[in-house]
């Protein structure tokens, strides 16, 4: 995680973490707002799909168990806050849980709301590192 100095907003100096991950909060957002325009999504339902959908696609435990295997244990964890080495060390007693819990998501196309969760943690660009305009976000 990297270290933000001091943030200058509104001539104010910010050192608070929470104050100043509340600043990046609302400039990241602010970049992702919505155009108001008329268009109008089509209706999917109606729309015959080129490819299987997810429903027809298992996940089996060799197939897991590689995925596990082949994790790089010195990324972060994601937003469950497990490390990459705890599930590695846990790999085969993991397989058939994880294993109920992927194929039942992909049959429902239902998927828990924790995994469209991320950590976002701001990267600095170029410039003067005290303007929150000068950092963008990276998605962990």
């Amino acid at each position: 995680m990297p270290i933000i100095p001091p943030l200058l907003y509104n001539d104010k100096y910010i050192s608070d973490f929470k104050a100043k991950a509340e600043l990046f909060n609302n400039h990241f957002s602010e970049q992702c707002s919505l155009i108001p325009n008329s268009s109008s999504l089509p209706d999917v339902m109606s729309v015959p799909l080129p490819y299987p959908s997810l429903s027809s696609f298992t996940i089996d435990a060799d197939m897991l168990l590689n995925l596990i295997r082949s994790l790089d244990i010195n990324k972060s964890h994601g937003y469950d806050q497990i490390s990459v080495r705890m599930l590695k060390i846990c790999d085969s007693s993991l397989i058939k849980p994880l294993l109920i819990i992927f194929n039942n998501s992909l049959n429902s196309g239902m998927f828990p709301s924790a995994w469209k969760k991320a950590n976002i943690i701001p990267i600095h660009k170029k410039g003067d590192k005290m303007d929150v305009k000068n950092y963008r976000p990276i998605s962990l």
